[in-house]
């Protein structure tokens, strides 16, 4: 017999819950009986870690990508029946490696630095495995000499940073989808990104280039300058949408713009892309499909 939908998600979740212990307390069994954890590869330059503890740590990404799942289906539902009800409902989104993978540009900045400089680096070298959070981590990757480094991370915040060069970005399909289901929904679709007003005109081009809704000035916000802070920028910026209207959720690949987000009761969503700031410290995701896990910055 078919089971009703509430019926299906109680199965799913009595299902995670119960992997999930077993695989904790095989995990513990196995340090107490071995004095060790199951020994596995390391991943990324990090220390072995045990089979089953990493088993458990993808479960529970598996998990966290349910309740962000949960999260949007919820908030969807309730858009539309306050936006029915006469009331003012937003959701948050970042930009860079949220809604746009960025990969393409740097790589697309490999690829003229090779054209421009084939003595220094070969054409063939470059492709998307070498590609790094920035030009810095990009260079090493790609091996260039210690002294063109620089050289390299000097053209590339030259040519990443260029308008002209947004349109290389690649729409990331699962946050995209969140945008246009809260739009149709009724609520107002912001872009609160890090990027500085110097680089607005370009990034809401980039948006409506896209099809993403809300692409206009009103609701591209961008920090005035590098010097301030970006949390705290978007910390303000939220609270300021805050006074006029509900915020649903906010979706970043930053921790630190969630961490911003923290006491405002509002639903956040960690964006778990290949390559960042902390890839190197835990094994990277599939560099095609970035996930996406709710956080507990409510």
């Amino acid at each position: 017999p078919r089971l009703s939908s509430a019926a299906c998600r109680l199965h799913d979740k009595i299902t995670m819950r119960s992997l999930l212990s077993t695989l904790r307390a095989l995990a513990l069994m196995s340090t107490l009986l071995t004095g060790v954890a199951l020994a596995g590869p390391a991943v990324a330059g990090t220390p072995s870690k045990g089979l089953l503890h990493r088993a458990v740590a993808k479960v529970q990404r598996l998990r966290a990508g349910i309740r962000a799942r949960r999260l949007c289906r919820r908030e969807v539902k309730r858009i539309g029946k306050e936006v029915h009800a006469g009331k003012k409902v937003c959701v948050v989104f970042d930009i860079d490696n949220t809604l746009v993978d960025t990969r393409h540009r740097t790589l697309g900045a490999a690829k003229a630095f090779a054209t421009a400089h084939p003595k220094l680096l070969s054409a063939k070298k470059v492709r998307m495995g070498k590609v790094r959070y920035d030009g810095a981590q990009t260079a090493e990757a790609l091996k260039l000499p210690g002294a063109q480094r620089g050289a390299f991370a000097t053209f590339w915040r030259s040519f990443f940073w260029n308008t002209k060069n947004f349109h290389l970005d690649k729409a990331i399909p699962q946050t995209t989808a969140w945008a246009h289901a809260a739009k149709r929904a009724g609520a107002e679709v912001y872009y609160l990104t890090g990027r500085i007003d110097a680089l607005k005109d370009g990034s809401i081009r980039q948006l409506a280039a896209l099809g993403l809704p809300d692409a206009d000035a009103a609701h591209v916000l961008c920090k005035p300058s590098v010097k301030v802070r970006t949390p705290d920028f978007k910390r303000q910026e939220l609270k300021k949408l805050q006074r006029g209207k509900r915020v649903a959720w906010f979706v970043s690949d930053a921790a630190s713009d969630l961490g911003a987000a923290k006491g405002l009761g509002i639903g956040c969503v960690l964006v778990e892309f290949p390559v960042g700031p902390g890839a190197h410290k835990e094994p990277t995701l599939p560099a095609t499909t970035p996930r996406l896990r709710p956080t507990l910055a409510r």
